[in-house]
């Protein structure tokens, strides 16, 4: 789908290695300028997205991959995150340049100890049941429409608890987002 999506005529990738593809009248806004490190936190697109009271599309996907997550992970106040460091190949004045990159753990292992199997999908779905949000359909394929705004503001107190006590997970599908 995202390849598809990339294909699009209209549609704007931007250049960093953290990759986003992004099409209609804010495009070029969302995909300016990006930090070379830490590039899902402030400053991002993502974190434009959030300022557009952007909305999260998710078709028939897996709801452990919501990518917005990785913002809420950057801005949430988690003490010992994961830092991961590479050295990464990007074009430079046409040239291939190696450069080093820096970012919070975004891979299988997750920003945090504490972060159980499958925490995001655990998040969405507890997000899901909590704001009543019972998606639709296109074709076979299940959707659902989140405000980014909305999951942050669930996701990030969330994020926080387990950080400190891995047990706070046990209690994800209790929290009420509209305290």
């Amino acid at each position: 789908m995202v390849e598809f999506f990339r294909t699009c005529p209209d549609s704007r990738v931007n250049r960093h290695v953290a990759r986003f593809v992004v099409w209609g009248k804010q495009a070029d806004y969302l995909i300016s300028e990006q930090p070379w490190n830490y590039a899902f936190g402030l400053h991002s697109p993502l974190d434009r997205f959030l300022g557009l009271d952007g909305m999260i599309l998710l078709l028939g996907s897996d709801h452990d991959t919501v990518t917005f997550l990785h913002y809420v992970e950057h801005v949430a106040e988690i003490p010992d995150k994961r830092i991961r460091r590479f050295h990464v190949p990007v074009q430079e004045d046409g040239s291939r340049v190696w450069r080093d990159l820096e970012e919070f753990d975004t891979s299988g292992d997750g920003v945090h100890a504490n972060w159980p199997d499958r925490f995001f999908a655990k998040i969405v779905d507890a997000y899901l049941t909590a704001t009543g949000n019972q998606g639709g359909r296109v074709g076979n394929a299940m959707f659902y429409i989140l405000r980014a705004r909305g999951l942050l503001d669930f996701a990030s107190p969330l994020m926080e608890a387990v950080a400190k006590n891995p047990r706070a997970v046990d209690y994800l599908c209790k929290r009420d987002p509209h305290p």
